[in-house]
């Protein structure tokens, strides 16, 4: 928040968005743009938490380990909306709605048929089921599917951004 104009878009969208908490909302948009990279989640669904609409850290630092067990244990606690999202992902992979980088397409290629797969799950037992195979190779696909997925939400919205300016 170096320009003035900056803030002011940020207060202004705080108030409007959460007018009884616009100092929480102004502390978590700060704690997200300490970091570098850092980012802030809104999620205004009505059936959402209110406290649970602003997130700053999502994406737990276990997702980094190498350890496969850790990696299975966060799979096996994950919500049915978190399994699918990743089925989500996979289908418009699959169906071309997202264009991959040739770098991209090149780092999911090992794990096609697991995205083949992943993009059928219709429930949460059938992503669970299709997550929980061995051998699939699951930690390296979650990295390969979700880093080209985080760059394309990070340009459009600094491209809005830049827009609105």
């Amino acid at each position: 928040m170096r320009s003035p104009n900056s803030v002011l878009s940020v207060r202004n969208i705080g108030a409007q968005l959460f007018p009884k908490k616009l100092d929480y909302f102004l502390d978590s948009y700060r704690q997200a743009t300490n970091i570098p990279y850092g980012y802030l989640l809104i999620d205004m669904h009505a059936s959402s938490d209110p406290t649970l609409r602003l997130r700053t850290n999502i994406f737990k630092d276990d997702t980094k380990s190498k350890s496969e067990r850790k990696r299975h244990r966060l799979l096996k606690q994950a919500s049915s909306q978190q399994l699918l999202a990743i089925a989500e992902i996979c289908l418009n992979i699959v169906k071309a709605r997202y264009k991959l980088t040739t770098r991209q397409r090149n780092r999911l290629l090992p794990y096609a048929e697991f995205v083949r797969r992943m993009s059928r799950a219709r429930s949460e037992r059938g992503a669970r089921k299709i997550i929980s195979q061995k051998g699939s190779g699951v930690g390296g696909v979650l990295t390969a599917l979700l880093t080209p997925i985080l760059i394309e939400i990070g340009r459009k919205i600094i491209k809005s951004d830049s827009d609105t300016n």
